[in-house]
């Protein structure tokens, strides 16, 4: 295996030579209603939604 942090690559596959850019599309808004479908679905009733109001990196 060639070692390559975080990815080990097998020796002997051929990698793409330019690989294409992801095509997910979406806006912030469509994605987290998505979110909620997907735990909707999975049953959940009650849980705890937090806004952050700032970031600080």
């Amino acid at each position: 295996m060639i070692e390559g942090y975080p990815l080990h690559w097998p020796k002997g596959w051929i990698r793409t030579k330019s690989p294409i850019s992801s095509r997910f599309d979406t806006t912030m808004f469509s994605a987290r209603d998505g979110l909620i479908n997907e735990i909707r679905l999975l049953g959940v009733k009650k849980w705890i939604k937090r806004k952050r109001k700032s970031l600080h990196v």
